[in-house]
């Protein structure tokens, strides 16, 4: 019996569900990259703050800036016992476009003990 007709159906049905799982997949690994270098820069820079007390405002934007230039600063809050850092960024999407997602926006939020030299993930 010659199946290579039903072979080809089935293999035009499943494709697109194969090209958007990969697409899906990608996608998922992108942000995961993304929010973990996120993460990664809103502790180096609180680590930075805290090991360099004098350091204002203005200087800890522009170590955020020199890591990531497209990282959107939500909020820094800094005082003699603590640093608290909110950032978020928009990161494009290739399987979100296909359903009309253009972006994703990812969020970190650190607090720095400067006393204890700790930090900590602030959970919104």
């Amino acid at each position: 019996m010659n199946n290579k007709g039903q072979t080809l159906v089935i293999f035009v049905l499943l494709l697109p569900l194969f090209i958007l799982l990969f697409a899906y997949v990608i996608d998922a690994s992108i942000l995961f990259y993304e929010e973990h270098k996120l993460n990664n820069i809103n502790q180096m820079v609180i680590e930075y703050k805290m090991y360099h007390i004098e350091a204002n405002e203005e200087k800890v934007e522009e170590y955020i800036k020199k890591n990531d230039q497209d990282v959107h600063i939500e909020k820094i809050t800094m005082d003699d016992e603590k640093v608290e850092i909110f950032l978020s960024k928009e990161v494009k999407s290739l399987f979100g476009q296909i359903i009309g997602l253009k972006h994703y926006d990812i969020q970190s939020s650190y607090r720095g003990l400067i006393d204890k030299k700790e930090i900590q993930k602030i959970e919104e």
